[in-house]
């Protein structure tokens, strides 16, 4: 049986990475605005050019979990080329918490369907912060992985 080092070029690997954390978090997403643990769905992402009622459609939050899986290729590939070196899950961990930081503090302005973070619930605050972590940390330690896996097979 082929391993993914075998099977796929590295920048093919961290397209099929990036789309793979992109389609979980952002169903993840999905499940915790069903279930009120957040505020707004991945739909917020559309709020920047449209402010209409279809953003709470489950067409809009279909549509906003493929553009996140997109989005989520060029994310795996910044993270590979700017952090990979750093062999330690906290590297991951980190990643997905400046991602937070950078959406929920310098994206908000333009997102008109979030609320600022201060006068968010806490229950958004925790619940989107954990999900932007274990993004981070889901990117962090599979490069991680497989770097190593790439490295023992040069090695052999």
């Amino acid at each position: 049986m082929k391993t993914t080092a075998q099977a796929l070029s590295y920048p093919a690997y961290l397209a099929v990475l990036g789309l793979t954390a992109g389609l979980l978090a952002g169903v993840t997403g999905w499940v915790a605005e069903v279930f009120s643990f957040v505020q707004a769905g991945p739909a917020f992402i559309f709020s920047w050019f449209t402010s209409s009622s279809w953003l709470s459609t489950p067409h809009a939050q279909a549509a906003a979990v493929l553009v996140i899986a997109v989005l989520s290729i060029v994310v795996s590939f910044i993270y590979a080329y700017l952090l990979a070196f750093i062999q330690h899950m906290f590297a991951g961990i980190l990643f997905g918490a400046a991602l937070w930081l950078l959406v929920y503090y310098g994206l908000n302005p333009w997102l008109t369907q979030l609320h600022p973070v201060p006068a968010m619930h806490p229950t958004t605050v925790l619940s989107t912060l954990s999900i932007f972590i274990l993004y981070g940390l889901f990117i962090g330690y599979s490069i991680i992985y497989e770097n190593e896996l790439r490295r023992q097979q040069k090695k052999a």
